[in-house]
Parts: C-alpha cells; structure tokens; sequence
C-alpha cells in the first residue's frame, strides 16, 4: 500500500514542523562547515564508474579501487551503486585498514 501525500497536507505539515521549530520544541544540530564535504558524493561515483570499467580486468587494480571506496564510503549509509560493490569495498577496506591508512 503506497501513502501518498497531496500538496495541501505536505505544506500543513511543513508550516506545523515550522511553528514547532519557533517553540522551542526541537533542537537543529548545525554541522560545521569543515564537516560538510559535498565533493565526497561525486568521488564516491567515479571511483563506481572506474569499478564498472575494470570489470574484466586485473583483479590488483579492482582490489586498489575496492579500497578507495571503502575509504569514502566509512560506515555511512549511501545509496550510490550496487550493494555487492559497497559491501566487498567495505571490506576490503576494514581487511586492509591497519596496514594502508
């Protein structure tokens, strides 16, 4: 079953959220500029790209760009690819991360 939410309910939700946030009822977190990176996302889909490309290739080179990922990628939660290749650059990664840093 799909919810869907028409225009009318979605700005009283926005205006309700707004009028909460002017109460005092949540707090908004701010996160400091030096940890915002919005080139992060892009370098996580060329290093995707790159994966796509080496498909048939040496399995040394796929390993180096396994790792690069895994190191973007962290522990967060991106949508950005296919699953099996952020899981294998995850651990690849963890496997080599005390030796390359």
């Amino acid at each position: 079953m799909k919810l869907k939410m028409s225009k009318q309910k979605a700005s009283q939700h926005v205006l309700k959220i707004i009028a909460d946030l002017l109460e005092g009822r949540y707090k908004l977190k701010k996160v400091p500029e030096g940890e915002r990176d919005p080139s992060r996302l892009g370098r996580i889909k060329k290093l995707i790209k790159k994966l796509k490309k080496t498909k048939g290739e040496l399995i040394e080179d796929r390993i180096i760009l396994f790792f690069e990922l895994g190191k973007e990628l962290g522990t967060e939660n991106v949508n950005v690819g296919e699953k099996n290749d952020r899981v294998c650059a995850r651990r690849v990664y963890k496997s080599f991360e005390k030796s390359y840093p």
